[in-house]
């Protein structure tokens, strides 16, 4: 629905379609591209793992690991010139290779607002499908976006 609404704008400037596509942001899903960040125990647990298995990687497809800590996933940042953006996508398609080298989180466009308002990085924005057919929701459509947010919530 997002990659629509977008096509949908582009194609036609004009007040109806920009606010179907923040309404559309406000209620979907995405795919934010993360670092899986182990701590010093769990790495040890995987580099063991590894050893045991004649670092073969192939052989310990399919097998358990429980980490004993916290696994933090730290979403990517891209940079474009000066600028830089908190990536999203709409779909596996669109993450491309890209996305082999990353763990992939799906999540409301909400809470990629919520990391993108709480990036220790000054971010341009949030671009959805950086790769493919890339949009930018800067700062202006973000708070649009989250009242819209707030009056679906607060009428629900």
């Amino acid at each position: 629905m997002i990659k629509e609404a977008i096509t949908k704008l582009k194609e036609e400037m004009n007040e109806d379609n920009f606010f179907e596509l923040l309404f559309t942001l406000a209620q979907s899903e995405i795919i934010i591209p993360c670092n899986a960040i182990f701590s010093d125990e769990d790495m040890e647990q995987i580099k063991k793992m590894l050893e045991e298995s004649k670092n073969d990687p192939d052989s310990i497809i399919n097998s358990t690991f429980t980490t004993k800590n916290v696994l933090r996933m730290v979403p990517d940042i891209l940079q474009n010139g000066d600028d830089f953006y908190f990536p999203v996508f709409t779909s596996e398609e669109e993450l491309g290779e890209y996305g082999d080298n990353f763990s992939k989180v799906s999540h409301s466009f909400m809470t990629a607002v919520s990391y993108f308002k709480k990036s220790e990085q000054k971010l341009a924005g949030i671009v959805i499908n950086a790769f493919t057919d890339p949009f930018v929701v800067n700062d202006n459509m973000i708070a649009v976006i989250e009242k819209i947010n707030h009056e679906i919530h607060e009428n629900a």
